[in-house]
């Protein structure tokens, strides 16, 4: 559920359907088919709590430029904490780890010159306290891309995250225990006994989006992003994002070729618009904001793009996030 790659967050995750990079191993799958060249890529979101996510993945055309494979690993991560007790409330001298990591697999395939489907398998994996749990899930995207009025226009639809429930196990569930009464065997001390743990569904979320160049040349582009969002975890989420993008030195000049690009969103979520004023919303008035910048390097051999991105949480304050990619 963790938006991954700094553009767009940027846009307010209204994204998907302009997603034709690297970074559509997390939003959509299909978005790796407009990938000419091998890339690389990595993104760090800074979470409230000190909570780091980091994300990194590869993707290459295959079949002659029709297909693209490709592979991403994620890691969420924070700081030991303290064990509290019933005993020791305020924590105790034992300290306890928590994290969670995800791998995937992914392909793009171009069905044709309009027309993109792809699809990702992943296995996630949490960990807290040493009672883990795993799940597989699957990613399903396509995305159809034409002309209106002489500019470029896209129609994407995600599927995320289908797959099998999780359940938590492991040793720490497991205990001795005597019952207050238990006449039948008075000399037979704890019995063996194990805390069941019920099953939880994965995030699963359906989304559509629809991206339109309001202006397209050789020196700019101006992008608008609708999308709308249907996660079984929330309310449904609805996005609007932009990005202006502006060559500064173009390709054929003989240099580095570079261009700079702007962004801004915003994701509207309705899972606490009855809540009111008071203390638990005061804080809520940008939530959702997103806005950055990007820069990107064309050398001679290979190209090379920075992105930040800032996202509001609202209460919980906002969270920087950083991408690398790198195109062979």
């Amino acid at each position: 559920t963790i938006p991954v790659g700094a553009r767009g967050v940027a846009m307010g995750q209204s994204f998907t359907a302009v997603g034709d990079d690297i970074s559509g191993l997390w939003g959509d799958p299909a978005g790796l088919g407009f990938m000419r060249s091998p890339a690389a890529f990595f993104t760090n979101v800074n979470l409230p709590l000190d909570v780091q996510y980091n994300y990194a993945g590869i993707g290459a055309p295959v079949f002659d430029g029709n297909g693209v494979v490709g592979a991403a690993f994620g890691l969420l991560s924070m700081e030991d904490m303290q064990v509290t007790t019933i005993a020791q409330p305020e924590g105790s001298a034992e300290e306890f780890s928590s994290w969670s990591t995800s791998a995937q697999a992914s392909y793009a395939h171009n069905i044709s010159d309009r027309f993109t489907a792809g699809a990702s398998f992943k296995w996630a994996h949490e960990n807290i306290f040493g009672v883990t749990s795993d799940a597989y899930q699957f990613d399903f995207g396509t995305n159809y891309h034409t002309t209106f009025a002489g500019r470029g226009i896209r129609l994407a639809f995600v599927v995320q995250n289908i797959g099998t429930n999780f359940k938590s196990e492991g040793s720490r569930l497991q205990f001795a225990a005597r019952p207050p009464a238990f006449p039948t065997f008075p000399n037979a001390g704890n019995l063996p006994a194990e805390f069941r743990t019920e099953e939880f569904r994965p995030p699963t979320s359906l989304k559509t989006a629809l991206a339109y160049y309001l202006l397209e040349n050789e020196s700019s582009t101006f992008l608008v992003n609708g999308e709308f969002a249907a996660p079984r975890n929330q309310e449904t989420t609805f996005s609007l994002g932009g990005e202006w993008t502006q060559t500064l030195v173009p390709a054929n000049n003989g240099g580095v070729a570079t261009t700079v690009s702007a962004r801004g969103g915003y994701t509207y979520q309705q899972d606490e618009e009855d809540l009111g004023e008071g203390p638990c919303c005061d804080n809520d008035v940008f939530r959702g904001l997103g806005f950055g910048a990007g820069l990107q390097f064309d050398f001679a051999t290979f190209g090379s793009g920075f992105d930040y991105a800032y996202r509001d949480w609202g209460r919980l304050g906002g969270t920087n996030n950083f991408s690398v990619s790198v195109l062979f």
